[in-house]
């Protein structure tokens, strides 16, 4: 599987509230990057924190575990 072409677009913050962008905005400041890198590291965060949860749920039902956190 390819990885999606780069490309130096800017992110669109249509749809975000205000408390979003303060968030990012604070994440960017803390990390010394700018905005748009904080949102992508955000992103890859996630991403990384939902392949993990779906790897543990994957066990979970291999060995008949139940299910600690539903979300």
């Amino acid at each position: 599987m390819q990885p999606p072409p780069h490309t130096e677009d800017r992110i669109d913050l249509e749809g975000f509230a205000e408390e979003d962008i303060a968030a990012i905005e604070t994440v960017a400041a803390e990390r010394g990057i700018s905005f748009d890198e904080a949102v992508k590291q955000l992103l890859l965060e996630d991403i990384k924190k939902r392949r993990e949860k779906a790897k543990k749920g994957v066990l979970a039902r291999l060995f008949g575990f139940p299910r600690v956190n539903k979300r």
